[in-house]
């Protein structure tokens, strides 16, 4: 099995918790991939929200998720506590990173690593467009 390597931030701006729901268990009775996507997807518009921003509207722009890879370390369970930290980086003309480190509360484990690639669209032009240098510097570190 193959498996994609990325590196992680140094520092990790922003962090959130959240409360593990029924509704990310899957049949193993623990947080499955597509819960913890689910939850990447609320860290991500927390993060942004926190910078004044929104995925549909990030200084005129709107941000499109081209990849997300996730790398599943340990197990959650229903109304454990976990806490994401996460921050932007590997910037280009058009996208950037966005990385995320998940920690359970409740047991003290580090229990995902995730990124998600994206880009830039301009809404009108439905095209994509440069990172506007507002948002690449609200983000940066």
């Amino acid at each position: 099995m193959s498996t994609v390597q990325f590196e992680l931030p140094d520092a990790f701006p922003y962090s959130t918790r959240l409360q593990v729901h029924m509704a990310y268990i899957n049949y193993g009775a623990h947080v499955g991939s597509d819960g913890y996507l689910t939850i990447v997807h609320e860290a991500r518009v927390r993060y942004l929200r926190y910078y004044g921003m929104k995925e549909f509207d990030a200084e005129g722009m709107s941000l499109v998720i081209t990849e997300s890879y996730l790398k599943y370390l340990g197990e959650s369970f229903p109304g454990d506590e976990l806490e994401i930290h996460v921050a932007a980086k590997d910037f280009s003309r058009v996208g950037f990173d966005i990385y995320y480190k998940f920690f359970n509360l409740t047991t003290g484990k580090e229990v995902l690593i995730a990124k998600n690639g994206i880009v830039c669209i301009d809404p009108q032009l439905k095209k994509i467009a440069k990172i506007p240098a507002s948002l690449k510097e609200k983000l940066t570190l």
